[in-house]
């Protein structure tokens, strides 16, 4: 029996992340919260959870460097941000085609080395008369 356990939604994203922080000293208002988590595409609970620990890492070491109390500040969540990436994306590759638009028919094409080799392989020719650029 598998169980798959999908992306969480941007609400959900929200609501894990201030599930989180509840925990956490921190100055954040919602509306920070909300932002951050809104920037947050891609991110499991997992990832989530790592970010708001490597906040706290970045908030610990700041305040034993000022003698402080700690608290997390919107600053250590943009740092662990940047140090933290989707799980939910690192495996997703998006292909473009290069696609031309036709000046004479108002008609997109796809290159003509891509539009060939997908036409050898149906064992057709490309249309003639036609707009195709190398």
């Amino acid at each position: 029996m598998q169980v798959e356990v999908g992306v969480p939604s941007a609400d959900n994203r929200l609501s894990i992340l201030a599930l989180l922080l509840r925990d956490v000293p921190h100055n954040l208002h919602e509306q920070e919260v909300a932002k951050i988590a809104a920037g947050l595409h891609g991110f499991v609970g997992a990832d989530i959870s790592l970010l708001v620990s490597t906040a706290v890492a970045g908030a610990l070491r700041r305040a034993e460097a000022l003698r402080s109390s700690v608290q997390v500040e919107l600053e250590d969540l943009r740092g662990a941000r940047s140090a933290v990436g989707p799980s939910a994306l690192r495996e997703t590759v998006v292909e473009v085609p290069k696609v031309y638009l036709c000046p004479s028919s108002s008609s997109l094409l796809l290159s003509s080395l891509e539009l060939s080799d997908s036409l050898l392989a149906l064992d057709t020719s490309p249309p003639r008369n036609r707009c195709t650029f190398m």
